[in-house]
């Protein structure tokens, strides 16, 4: 885990957990890591006055959980993506819909689901997700193109995420073989890494794109910002998301 930056005054506690499916099929998963948190919490004897917990499932659930029995108030911000959501609220789950009513506050992402989640708890609030500034903003393209070994006849086209499904990458390559047709000066760049990676690599090769689309891996967090700086345009294909940062982190740089 890479904690660089971590403020001098946070404290970090690993708890490992060993499970497979981490949607609602794995109906015991949110009780299972609210027991890994007590044990940690009376092994290291930590002391808190709130839990704040991401993503409504599983983690929303073992906050609760935790948020009763060691009685501080529990804030989730739901960062689900459109779909996901929509499951979640039509899913007839009572461990969701117990997760969403019974925390002391939710936080949304986007301001257009707040109306649904009212209906399970009152205190619903907008907030976005931000970016940390002092890390994407405008550089000059050139120098960073030379940095980043690119090259400076081509115009970049960028996507940052991991690769999965929902992400879309497969629909901005088919992209790409259709503005080939027409320029030969693109070179499109999926940063991100994931399961799909040896489908998408075939994908490229049966279009025969291997000149015009490169699969670069994850990258340090820190070395975004000169991706995202030697790009001519950033596309997010993604099918579904919640409010992504890495959009205000393209829009940081320009």
């Amino acid at each position: 885990m890479d904690l660089k930056g971590k403020p001098e005054n946070v404290s970090v506690h690993l708890a490992s957990l060993l499970y497979f499916v981490t949607d609602r099929r794995n109906k015991s998963l949110g009780d299972k890591i609210a027991k890994k948190g007590e044990k940690l919490i009376q092994e290291k004897g930590i002391k808190f006055d709130l839990i704040h917990a991401h993503f409504s499932w599983p983690y929303g659930h073992a906050a609760v959980k935790l948020g009763q029995k060691y009685n501080v108030p529990i804030v989730i911000t739901i960062h689900e993506g459109m779909e996901r959501l929509i499951q979640e609220y039509n899913s007839q789950d009572e461990k969701i819909y117990w997760t969403w009513k019974n925390a002391n506050a939710l936080i949304r992402v986007n301001q257009k689901n707040i109306p649904l989640l009212k209906e399970f708890n009152k205190n619903v609030f907008y907030v976005p997700n931000g970016f940390t500034s002092s890390l994407f903003y405008p550089m000059d393209k050139t120098k960073v193109k030379r940095k980043l070994n690119l090259p400076l006849d081509k115009k970049i086209v960028l996507n940052v995420a991991n690769l999965y499904l929902v992400k879309g990458q497969r629909y901005l390559i088919e992209a790409v073989k259709e503005l080939v047709k027409y320029r030969k000066d693109v070179l499109c760049i999926i940063v991100g890494d994931g399961p799909l990676r040896k489908d998408l690599k075939s994908q490229i090769k049966k279009l025969c794109l291997e000149n015009y689309v490169k699969l670069v891996g994850s990258k340090p967090h820190d070395e975004i910002p000169l991706w995202m700086n030697a790009a001519d345009l950033f596309v997010l294909p993604s099918l579904s998301e919640g409010n992504p940062t890495v959009m205000f982190e393209a829009l940081g740089v320009g």
